[in-house]
């Protein structure tokens, strides 16, 4: 996780066998059930309704998410770009963040997929704001990739 000024970058990376022999386009809606089982992130205490359905630019989704201590977050996202099976993205339309980018790619390599999210985030509230990242919010988002991490390893197995 990288940052300065209030603007913060965290990339996860994670290599797993998602689909076999050069096969990325036919193996895709394999590869989105798959997705949406490992991305219950229940240990992240997100409550989120995507689950089965497809993408698409313009897709809204909106969030109950618990930061600290049970209370309720309301956040919606829009999907700003689908390049299938390449990637996607989302932008932040309302909720905690003064401004949130996520970009989920998808590179097939040998044996596998290479799936990376780089997320670009600022905080409202300038120092405060920092502050509450510091000690909650980017620790909050590396649980919640660890718990992915896990989840898509379990369901899919690793290289």
């Amino acid at each position: 996780m990288t940052g300065s000024s209030g603007v913060w970058s965290f990339t996860p990376q994670v290599t797993l066998p998602i689909f076999q022999g050069g096969r990325l386009r036919s193996n895709l809606k394999m590869a989105e059930t798959n997705r949406d089982q490992a991305l219950t992130i229940t240990k992240a205490r997100y409550n989120h309704c995507i689950s089965g359905q497809k993408i698409y630019e313009g897709m809204l989704i909106s969030y109950t998410i618990y930061p600290f201590m049970m209370l309720p977050v309301q956040w919606e996202t829009e999907i700003t770009k689908v390049d299938k099976p390449f990637l996607f993205e989302d932008r932040q339309k309302s909720g905690p963040y003064e401004s949130w980018h996520h970009r989920h790619q998808f590179c097939e390599i040998p044996g596998g997929v290479e799936m990376t999210d780089r997320i670009d985030y600022v905080m409202p509230m300038a120092m405060f704001g920092d502050l509450i990242d510091f000690l909650i919010v980017s620790r909050r988002l590396e649980e919640v990739f660890q718990f992915r991490r896990k989840k898509v390893e379990e369901i899919l197995g690793t290289l």
